[in-house]
């Protein structure tokens, strides 16, 4: 006997959520474009399937008409604009992020999200 131990662990993947919609409401102070230019991926752009540039899926994902959510990035992408706005002197700005399940056209599972943006100076 070595001493030694081995730890197995199983992991079941849920289902992955597609993007269907990405809303951002009450900024003023930049504009809808740029803010969202912040949710973009590095190889062009989960949001590409909206026509905001990019090559559709990212590595190892099959092209698909709404990109997998990917929740990681989300979250990432609302502390930079949270920060965006405090280095603009917004030191009281919220940026409150949103996520809402709901199903494709064809029934698979589907998220829209989004920024609820409260400008306070």
């Amino acid at each position: 006997m070595t001493g030694k131990g081995r730890l197995v662990i199983r992991v079941r993947e849920g289902q992955q959520y597609r993007l269907v919609d990405f809303d951002i409401r009450g900024n003023r102070q930049f504009p809808t474009d740029e803010l969202r230019t912040y949710y973009e991926s590095a190889r062009g752009g989960i949001l590409s399937s909206f026509g905001i540039g990019g090559i559709g899926a990212e590595e190892g994902q099959v092209a698909s008409s709404q990109p997998v959510f990917n929740q990681a990035r989300f979250d990432q992408a609302t502390q930079d604009v949270s920060q965006l706005y405090r280095n603009r002197g917004y030191l009281y700005a919220q940026v409150v992020p949103f996520v809402e399940r709901t199903e494709t056209e064809d029934g698979e599972p589907a998220v829209r999200v989004g920024w609820d943006i409260v400008e306070r100076e």
